[in-house]
């Protein structure tokens, strides 16, 4: 039976692991490293790392997650579709700081052949469907969350690191290409007659 001070140590102990993975990345700028070397900066044996991320690729994961956790985030939520843009171009800014450690991260991942494609929906989701949703009232609702998937897709930071990364654009291209491209949509949203 786990008790609240033992599930308190796990969750503790996990967090130290995963925030020695994280430094050791950022301190590498996205070079791989061993689950040994992750033990060692947390102060704990492999054996102990392996308990809370049963394979490599897990521990990666969770590392690139815990890196990219506040890439996510906007300040507030915003009021509208307009902010949501804008806010998006900021949390471009943040990507960019770390886009060799993502680079690192994303190798490492893939070449642990793991898929971590398909992580569940963030809290900010469900901010922004409403908002959406109200903003865009007069769409059907398989064409709202049609809408409401392009737009999160554009706006989001894969989106960002993909131009960067794979055409080579600089950090003020992609963000203005997919900030333009977002307004263009919602532009297109709010005029249907100019579909």
């Amino acid at each position: 039976m786990v008790t609240g001070a033992s599930a308190r140590h796990l969750e503790s102990t996990r967090s130290v692991i995963l925030s020695a993975s994280a430094d050791l990345f950022l301190a590498r700028e996205g070079a791989s490293f061993s689950v040994q070397e992750v033990a060692d900066r947390a102060g704990v044996t492999h054996r102990t790392v392996y308990r809370h991320f049963p394979t490599r690729a897990d521990l990666l994961i969770a590392t690139a997650r815990e890196i990219g956790s506040d890439l996510g985030t906007d300040e507030e939520p915003p009021s509208d579709v307009d902010e949501w843009i804008a806010a998006a171009g900021r949390r471009f800014v943040l990507v960019e700081s770390r886009i060799r450690v993502l680079r690192g991260v994303s190798a490492a991942i893939f070449a642990a052949e793991d898929d971590p494609v398909g992580a569940p929906p963030t809290p900010q989701d469900d901010a922004r469907w409403p908002l959406f949703r109200g903003e865009f009232a007069h769409l059907d609702e398989s064409e709202a969350i049609r809408a409401f998937a392009g737009l999160r897709h554009v706006l989001s930071s894969v989106s960002y690191f993909f131009l960067r990364t794979r055409f080579g654009m600089s950090p003020e291209e992609a963000s203005a290409a997919l900030c333009e491209t977002a307004t263009r949509v919602v532009e297109g949203l709010r005029n249907p007659s100019q579909r």
